[in-house]
């Protein structure tokens, strides 16, 4: 048996394979592998743990016949032709169950951060310009006892809420598919529709999957809906939002600022447009990136290949 690792990841992956003999073929270059060099090296794989940047679609499983299973090294599976693999009998996989403390930390963070506007703080220092103690100086927003909407209450959503409602005793909103019992119960979480988020919340975290429906679901239309500038935090996927239109609600001041971990394309340009604005932080993707969670990821992703390879039940299948 032989599986493809597309990128250099944890080694608990490899070492799990390897432990039951399957053969590990890893592509361990400091840059993202092509299209032609996956069609290559993965067309006599049975099995291959993917990251969401590898295009797993009808031609590259007709051009892999032994393939049995993909395990995609994230929570999304947006990258994957579902309707295709299920033709062909091919199990697929994701790493839920692992990130979702860790993402929604960082989604703290970067909301923290912006209400407190500390990339504009920092860069004062930096730069000099910190002269003396002002008592109007960088002035932010408290959290405590705020509002805050969340969209998409899944783990991470859910992860989230629990740091804000415990943590500062925050009012939370949430838009999701099915009411939340427990956050509802535990929490006092309301599930609302998506216009009573976008008027009501003071931060507004998104957290949902990129669907048909949720394809810059964050537009001008949405932005003019919010109440006067909230906080805008985004964690899930670049393609949620819009960006020529949140760019002009930081300029209008519809939004207050915007804390994004994801962004369309990644990497974003140095040119764009969102870089320009002080009360914007943007990180590289960097959700799940602690040692302890994608070490975690890596292993899940390991097991659901064995799973497959073994004709079993993977322990985190996507249907």
């Amino acid at each position: 048996m032989k599986v493809l690792i597309t990128e250099k990841i944890p080694s608990s992956a490899k070492t799990i394979l390897e432990g039951q003999g399957v053969e590990v073929i890893e592509f361990t270059e400091d840059r993202p592998m092509t299209r032609e060099e996956l069609l290559t090296m993965a067309k006599d794989c049975q099995g291959i743990i993917s990251m969401l940047s590898n295009k797993i679609d009808k031609e590259l499983m007709e051009a892999c016949p032994q393939l049995k299973v993909v395990a995609n090294y994230a929570v999304g599976f947006d990258n994957i032709d579902l309707a295709a693999a299920r033709e062909r009998g091919i199990k697929v996989g994701n790493t839920p169950n692992t990130l979702a403390e860790t993402t929604a930390e960082l989604a703290l963070s970067l909301m923290m951060s912006v209400a407190r506007r500390l990339p504009e703080a920092f860069a004062n220092v930096k730069n000099g310009e910190w002269k003396r103690w002002l008592a109007s100086g960088f002035l932010g927003r408290d959290l405590k006892g705020k509002t805050l909407g969340i969209f998409g209450m899944g783990e991470i959503g859910e992860a989230m809420a629990y740091k804000c409602a415990r943590g500062f005793d925050m009012k939370v909103l949430y838009c999701a598919r099915s009411p939340k019992k427990n956050a509802e119960e535990k929490l006092g979480a309301q599930k609302v529709d998506f216009d009573t988020l976008l008027q009501e919340a003071d931060y507004i975290s998104v957290h949902c999957p990129l669907t048909p429906e949720t394809l810059e679901i964050f537009n001008k239309d949405a932005f003019n809906k919010m109440k006067k500038a909230p906080i805008f935090i985004n964690t899930a996927r670049g393609k949620v939002v819009n960006q020529v239109d949140l760019d002009e609600a930081l300029k209008s001041g519809k939004i207050a600022g915007a804390g994004l971990d994801v962004t369309e394309p990644e990497p974003l340009s140095p040119e764009s447009p969102l870089l320009k604005h002080a009360n914007v932080l943007i990180t590289p993707h960097i959700g799940s990136a602690t040692h302890e969670t994608r070490t975690n990821m890596a292993a899940l992703a390991a097991q659901n290949i064995m799973a497959g390879l073994l004709g079993e039940k993977l322990p985190a299948e996507v249907k």
